[in-house]
């Protein structure tokens, strides 16, 4: 009976030392995986920015040794998922963990070809990435299918030069006092620009549409209906308000003469995501250092951009993939890794609650911490990331044809530009009922 007794005691004591081994570890979701590789894997990644992720490779490797990841890049992202669905319609091997963009990501939330890792053995729990966030990392079930790889909180990046002449001014906290709305903005813009008449509020009416049409989260598909006029139609209505008004200059977004404009001294503001000035704003305008400050839109925030990471059900290495998931996307050291290299934020919401973590410098915007700006003002006001479709990405395609087509036509009307939209829509997808 006393060796019954103390075999049950020692596997008890066994049992709760196995417990507090797992809870001691840094925020990570509980999983039936084991937390060490215990024999050697090769994981094979599909994306199109190999340059953000091969370089966090030597970190990622010194927790898993075992572990290699074979890194496909291709040219770019619609390249990358084209490949993907050929592969998966043919029946060919697919990666261990595919890169998803936000743009198309309505279309593969349908499929029904992805682990669940909300459930067992991954165990991640959504809580853990901002609320925000999960329509794109959802199915329509409302299973968790992919993590966020980056957090695209946006404010409005703005030459301080041209914000002292538009608004006399160029503190943040000064602007969004005077400018709570667009409405705001425009009349004090069209005044300013009766006297200085090659100066415009934003390069391309693309960039004007990120915001104003970002900080609209109004769900734009209802199964096979189209809520058009209150999507499109109300975004469309200001951006040629604004076009007629002469506050929008002709130029193409991620164009050579786009590019250009962040030295012209031309264009006051550009939306701003968390990789906006690291990829975007240093690049263009290398002697810009202390040139730049961002504030909170008028009207609220906004998420732009996004990559998804998800694991195929037939990839033959789901355990190890996880584990450069969970590293990469779900961890303190992950979280480190891609801000030091990349500037990039991800979706992991614990590490927000470090404020030296959630802070961010750059000396193209001086002393100002865009980190404190993005999670503290933006963040807790920003409108949500509207709901995906399976239409998104035809939605787009029409989108920019119809966005050049105004730059390019002055005389193109509101009505003119709605009217293209529906009729184009109706040729690309007959089966959508447009309101």
């Amino acid at each position: 009976m006393c060796k019954h007794y103390l075999f049950h005691q020692h596997v008890r004591l066994m049992t709760i030392l196995s417990v507090l081994t797992c809870v001691s570890l840094f925020n990570m979701p509980p999983v039936a995986f084991g937390q060490q590789s215990s024999a050697p894997a090769t994981v094979t990644i599909w994306g199109w920015d190999e340059k953000s992720t091969v370089p966090l490779l030597p970190e990622f490797e010194k927790t898993y040794p075992d572990i290699k990841i074979n890194y496909v890049t291709f040219a770019s992202d619609s390249e990358c998922m084209q490949a993907f669905k050929a592969a998966y319609a043919t029946g060919e091997k697919l990666p261990d963990i595919m890169w998803l963009e936000i743009q198309a990501i309505g279309e593969f939330l349908e499929m029904d070809i992805w682990e669940r890792l909300d459930a067992p053995p991954y165990q991640a729990d959504p809580a853990l990435e901002f609320e925000s966030l999960h329509p794109s990392i959802k199915n329509a079930k409302g299973e968790l299918i992919g993590l966020r790889w980056d957090l695209p909180i946006s404010g409005l990046a703005y030459r301080r030069e041209l914000a002292n002449i538009f608004f006399g001014t160029d503190e943040p906290e000064a602007l969004e006092a005077m400018l709570p709305t667009w409405d705001a903005v425009f009349a004090k813009a069209v005044e300013t620009r009766k006297q200085h008449g090659d100066l415009f509020l934003f390069a391309s009416l693309k960039d004007a549409f990120r915001v104003i049409d970002g900080q609209n989260s109004t769900p734009m598909f209802d199964g096979d209906t189209m809520n058009f006029q209150n999507t499109i139609g109300r975004t469309y209505e200001r951006l040629v308000a604004m076009r007629d008004a002469g506050l929008v200059d002709a130029l193409l977004q991620w164009t050579t003469e786009w590019n250009a404009s962040f030295t012209q001294k031309k264009h006051l503001f550009y939306p701003c995501p968390t990789w906006f000035p690291h990829f975007v704003i240093e690049s263009n305008d290398p002697q810009g250092k202390g040139a730049w400050g961002m504030m909170t839109p008028p009207e609220g925030g906004f998420f732009w951009g996004g990559t998804i990471l998800a694991i195929p059900k037939q990839s033959e290495e789901k355990e190890a993939a996880w584990k450069f998931l969970r590293w990469f996307l779900f961890s303190q050291e992950g979280g480190n890794a891609n801000k030091q290299a990349n500037g990039v934020f991800i979706g992991f919401k614990p590490l927000y609650d470090n404020p030296e973590f959630a802070s961010y410098h750059s000396d193209w915007f001086g002393a100002q911490d865009l980190g404190q700006k993005w999670f503290r003002d933006i963040a807790p006001k920003a409108s949500p990331v509207r709901p995906p479709s399976k239409y998104d990405a035809v939605v787009s395609e029409i989108n920019n044809l119809i966005l050049q087509a105004l730059s390019e036509d002055p005389n193109m009307t509101l009505q003119d530009a709605l009217t293209g939209f529906k009729e184009e829509l109706a040729a690309r997808l007959p089966e959508l009922r447009i309101n």
